[in-house]
């Protein structure tokens, strides 16, 4: 019985608030998606996001927009 639990069934979960956005030094990304501590860096994921009430595909197509939109405005100089 177990096997074929582990066999035939899937999790609805979503792997998402991994990295915490903020500008505190408990943050991972700031407000902008840059990753701290690293040079020219953008995390544009479902993981800058907290847990979701629902199926998160369009919040997370809405955050590779933003990320687009700040890298592609972006200078070349760090900040």
């Amino acid at each position: 019985m177990r096997e074929s639990v582990r066999t035939h069934t899937v999790s609805g979960y979503h792997q998402v608030g991994t990295s915490r956005m903020g500008v505190d030094t408990r943050s991972v990304v700031d407000p902008t998606l840059r990753v701290y501590g690293v040079e020219y860096l953008w995390s544009a994921d479902a993981s800058v996001r907290p847990l979701p009430t629902r199926n998160p595909t369009g919040r997370t197509m809405m955050i590779g927009k933003r990320a687009a939109d700040f890298t592609l405005g972006h200078s070349v100089h760090p900040r």
